[in-house]
C-alpha cells in the first residue's frame, strides 16, 4: 500500500497548474506583424512538436516528481505473524459391538453419532495436533498425532464396531487410557509441549459400557496420565440409568456405573460428561472445544520501504536538462 509521511508537500503539485495558466496569461511573447504569415511558416516549418512546448512540460514533470518526493512516499508492506502452540490431543473412542446399539439417535448407531459430531470437533481444532485411538478389547492407534485435520477425519470414517461375541470385543477403559500415556510419552519432547505442564495435552475418551477387561486398571492408567500433566476428559454415552453396583453386561437402555470415568477425569484434572441423546453428545464436544481453547498469540509487522529516490532523482534530472537545452541549444534571442 503506497503512503506519504509528510502528504502536506502534494500541495506544490497544485501549483503547477497554476504556473502553466500565469504563464499563458502574463508572459505572452513579443509579437511582431506580418502581412503574409506564409512567408513565417516557411522560414520556421510546421508540423512536428515545438521546442518550447517540449521544454514546459520537462519543467513541469521534473517538480510534480520532487513535489511526490518531498511528500515521503512510502511502500507499506504489513506482515501477520501467527504464533501458536496449540494441544496434542488423542481422541479415544469405544468400538466394542454394543456401539452399534442406536440409543443416542435412532437413525445411526451410537459409533456413527460419535464419528459425526467427533469430525466437527477434528475440524474446529486448527491449532492442535490430533490422533485417534480406538478399542474394544485391546486399543488401537488408528491415527499418530497430526495437525492434518482431514486425515484425522478419513480415520474417523473408517472405524467400525467389531463383531459381538468375537475374540476382539469388549471394553478395556484401562489399556486404552495406557496406550495413549505411552504415545505422549514417547513424544520427541519428552512429551512436553511449549514448556507449560499440564497446559499442552488432552484425551477425549468416549465409551457405552464398563470396564471388563482389566488388561490395566482405568485408575492406575489415569496416574499414568497425570504424571504425563495430560487432562482426560471421559464421555459416557448411553440412554440407561446409573447404577454405582451394575458391572459386565451392562449396556445401552441398561444402568451402568460411571464410576471409573468419573475418577479418571478427577485424577487427570479434567471433567466427565453423560449422553443419553446425539443433542447432548455434540454439546458435550462443543463444551469441550471450548474449555480447551488456548489463545493465538498475533504479531503484526509493518515493514515501510522508502520511495523518494525513485522520484527525486528523475525529477532532478528532468529539471537539469531543461535548464541546460534552455540556455543552450533552445536559448532565445531577444
Amino acid at each position: 500500500m503506497m503512503m506519504f509521511h509528510d502528504p502536506g508537500y502534494l500541495l506544490f503539485v497544485a501549483l503547477i497548474p497554476l504556473w502553466l495558466i500565469g504563464k499563458r496569461t502574463f508572459l505572452q511573447p513579443a509579437s511582431v506583424g506580418f502581412s503574409n504569415v506564409g512567408l513565417v511558416k516557411r522560414a520556421v516549418g510546421s508540423g512536428g512538436i515545438r521546442p518550447g512546448a517540449v521544454m514546459t512540460f520537462m519543467r513541469c514533470a521534473g517538480f510534480f516528481l520532487m513535489a511526490l518526493a518531498l511528500a515521503g512516499p512510502q511502500m507499506e508492506r504489513k506482515e501477520v505473524v501467527l504464533k501458536s502452540e496449540g494441544l496434542d490431543m488423542f481422541l479415544i473412542v469405544d468400538v466394542s459391538s454394543s456401539m452399534s446399539d442406536r440409543s443416542l439417535d435412532e437413525d445411526r448407531s451410537n459409533l456413527e453419532a460419535a464419528v459425526e459430531v467427533m469430525k466437527g470437533f477434528a475440524r474446529s481444532r486448527s491449532n492442535d495436533r490430533l490422533g485417534l485411538i480406538s478399542f474394544a478389547r485391546f486399543p488401537e492407534l488408528v491415527c499418530p498425532l497430526t495437525t492434518d485435520r482431514e486425515a484425522v477425519v478419513s480415520f474417523l470414517d473408517g472405524l467400525a464396531c467389531v463383531p459381538q461375541g468375537s475374540d476382539m470385543d469388549g471394553t478395556a477403559i484401562g489399556a486404552a487410557l495406557g496406550e495413549a500415556s505411552r504415545r505422549f510419552a514417547s513424544l520427541d519432547d519428552g512429551g512436553k509441549r511449549s514448556g507449560e505442564e499440564g497446559a499442552g495435552k488432552v484425551v477425549v475418551l468416549v465409551t457405552d459400557g464398563e470396564e471388563n477387561r482389566f488388561t490395566l486398571d482405568p485408575v492406575k492408567a489415569a496416574g499414568l496420565l497425570d504424571q504425563l500433566d495430560v487432562k482426560a476428559y471421559t464421555v459416557a454415552v448411553f440412554s440407561g440409568g446409573i447404577d454405582s453396583e451394575a458391572s459386565e453386561g451392562a449396556g445401552a437402555g441398561r444402568p451402568i456405573s460411571t464410576k471409573v470415568q468419573e475418577a479418571v477425569a478427577r485424577i487427570t484434572g479434567g471433567e466427565f460428561a453423560r449422553a443419553s441423546s446425539y443433542h447432548d453428545l455434540n454439546g458435550i464436544y462443543e463444551k469441550i472445544d471450548e474449555l480447551e481453547k488456548r489463545p493465538v498469540e498475533r504479531r503484526h509487522f509493518t515493514e515501510r520501504e522508502e520511495l523518494f529516490r525513485w522520484l527525486l532523482l528523475p525529477g532532478a534530472f528532468l529539471i537539469l536538462v531543461e535548464f541546460i537545452l534552455r540556455k543552450t541549444v533552445f536559448v532565445r534571442i531577444p
